[in-house]
């Protein structure tokens, strides 16, 4: 007998491609598969994202659609109105950090929160609410299955107070939300019945109280069932996907080490290129490729959607990793389609944790120490590689077992 019909998973910006659409629509499809009565509820906040996330909309599936819902909130707080003018005019995001600093210290959560009062008339009252996405919509989860006495999971793909800085924070940013939102934190870790997290290093940042309630659901690849057919490439393709933060171009070792190839084998940007997909919002990367003079052979292109994405995995011959600044403990979900597509993957400078490990655990690519020369002979080694296999035609195999698809039904496990 199930102990849960009713499931309802919260989170907000759905209409945005991104990590955390793309998971709980995951979610979504397998509770449905597996009969539960369930609604995926996105809050639309009338704010704007941190402009680091190169925003693209996200098509639903059309036979998700009927169980996809927005939420627009009715009830915002003060604060939560001075972000919607300062975007209206266009209030550099420097002056915007104050606000949600304010918004932080005066109502000890982020600014992705909604008043209990949004839940009143809803008709659907679900047993379990499963969670995640930022402290805001956490605590609004909390306070609806409070109101409806519901289970409450809580679903981490990254931290809160408890673990590394996340990107683009700094320390004492960080520190000051450990100041104003522990004790939150620990309200809702207490209150829920289960929680959810990507991989064993976020799971060893809570406190022991916590630590049998985590369950492990990865990141898994937006892919599944992809066919690759054979065809001839004529061009070397060095291949990042996603968000590119400043922390990653710290070290610039693979840079240099990518000029000294293309000059030691006197390339033409019609033999190889470097796409940086998803990272037109990050304004140092232009700087960085024009100082190793490698303009030509270099494409940064916006964020793609599935289907736009798939044509440069499926080109690609080598992906690339850039370690996160001094972070060990980020797996991000990058990885599970680098792995997915089975293409060598390169870290030139070891981020001495998750993606290493993950790098390692597959042998799946190299792990380099940010020696030029050892970059360097990687690059050599898989271009020639790139060349005898451009005249057998080989195609990669998928790894299905690393889909969202497959992944997710860890998810009924734990509702069972």
């Amino acid at each position: 007998m199930r102990i849960f019909k009713k499931i309802a998973i919260l989170t907000y910006d759905l209409h945005i491609q991104q990590t955390s659409t793309h998971r709980y629509l995951s979610f979504l499809e397998t509770l449905i598969e597996a009969g539960y009565e369930v609604e995926l509820i996105g809050v639309d906040f009338p704010f704007l994202p941190n402009p680091i996330n190169n925003v693209k909309k996200e098509e639903i599936i059309e036979h998700l659609r009927p169980y996809v819902k927005t939420l627009k909130p009715s009830y915002l707080n003060f604060i939560q109105k001075l972000l919607i003018y300062a975007d209206a005019h266009h209030f550099p995001y420097q002056i915007k950090k104050i606000l949600l600093a304010a918004h932080i210290i005066f109502y000890r959560v982020d600014q992705w929160t909604i008043s209990r009062r949004e839940f009143e008339n809803r008709s659907f009252k679900p047993d379990l609410i499963i969670s995640g996405g930022s402290g805001g919509i956490i605590k609004s989860a909390f306070s609806w299955a409070k109101k409806t006495n519901a289970k409450l999971f809580l679903d981490y793909r990254d931290p809160w107070t408890y673990g590394y800085n996340l990107l683009e924070t700094s320390q004492k940013i960080s520190y000051f939300k450990k100041i104003f939102t522990r004790n939150q934190e620990k309200r809702y870790l207490k209150f829920a019945e289960k929680v959810i997290t990507v991989s064993e290093t976020l799971k060893s940042f809570f406190p022991s109280p916590y630590k049998e309630k985590i369950n492990i659901i990865e990141n898994g690849s937006n892919f599944s069932e992809v066919k690759e057919t054979k065809k001839e490439r004529s061009v070397f393709s060095i291949v990042y996907i996603g968000t590119l933060y400043n922390d990653q171009l710290i070290d610039e070792s693979f840079f240099f080490a990518l000029k000294q190839f293309v000059n030691k084998n006197n390339l033409s940007a019609q033999k190889i290129k470097l796409c940086f997909v998803g990272s037109t919002q990050n304004q140092k990367l232009g700087s960085v490729i024009e100082k190793h003079g490698l303009t030509d052979f270099t494409e940064i292109a916006a964020r793609k959607g599935t289907s736009e994405l798939l044509y440069y995995l499926l080109e690609a011959s080598l992906f690339l990793h850039l370690r996160y600044g001094k972070r060990s403990g980020i797996i991000t979900s990058k990885q599970a389609d680098y792995l997915y597509f089975n293409k060598p993957i390169l870290l030139p400078n070891s981020d001495h944790g998750d993606i290493a490990d993950s790098i390692n655990s597959y042998k799946a690519g190299y792990v380099c120490n940010g020696r030029i020369e050892v970059i360097e002979e990687v690059l050599d080694r898989e271009y020639h590689r790139f060349l005898d296999d451009q005249k057998l035609l080989k195609a990669s195999t998928p790894r299905e077992e690393l889909s969202r698809k497959v992944i997710s039904k860890k998810l009924l496990d734990m509702i069972s």
